[in-house]
């Protein structure tokens, strides 16, 4: 039986998957610009979720991306790397009590300046991944660089509005003991 935040965990990687299938890729910004937005729903998946979870979560929303879009893989590989390094990476912006509590890390849960450090690490990791996959040469390291730089701080941003938009901010600890 499906609990009330895995339903909307999957409704969020069902909405993402839709709008960069959809809407997304279908945006022309340069040659440097491959925007993709379906990853985030990894991003903000409970601290504690299992880590085959979260490997497999990131494999299947990759590979469904990648039977709309034709790409022959990329995208798993990408979204399975980001799920591989989210594991590790999330270790250096949690508090103790943020573990314990399984918090959704976000803009509003770890703050401004840890959200965007990890989710930019996290996004340049899958389009690093991504765009070295796709263009695969290795003469071609300047274009991956660029590519992945513009694409990734394009990403963040994209990440930023829709938290900003989407998401309600955390209540303070103080506020929920006077309830």
């Amino acid at each position: 039986m499906m609990n009330n935040r895995n339903l909307v965990i999957f409704l969020r990687l069902l909405l993402l998957l839709l709008l960069d299938i959809f809407l997304v890729s279908r945006l022309e910004f340069g040659i440097y610009f491959v925007p993709h937005i379906y990853f985030f729903s990894l991003l903000l998946l409970p601290v504690r979720t299992k880590k085959s979870v979260l490997l497999l979560f990131g494999f299947f929303s990759g590979l469904t991306m990648d039977l709309f879009m034709n790409t022959g893989g990329l995208h798993a590989a990408a979204s399975t790397m980001l799920a591989f390094i989210r594991i590790f990476t999330l270790r250096l912006y949690l508090a103790p009590e943020d573990e314990d509590n399984n918090i959704a890390p976000g803009l509003f849960t770890l703050g401004a300046r840890k959200y965007i450090i990890y989710s930019s690490v996290l996004i340049l990791i899958h389009q690093l991944t991504f765009i070295a996959l796709e263009v695969f040469k290795t003469d071609s390291f300047l274009l991956i660089l660029k590519k992945t730089a513009a694409s990734a701080t394009l990403d963040v941003l994209l990440l930023l509005f829709i938290q900003m938009l989407f998401m309600k901010p955390a209540k303070k600890k103080n506020e929920r003991r006077k309830r």
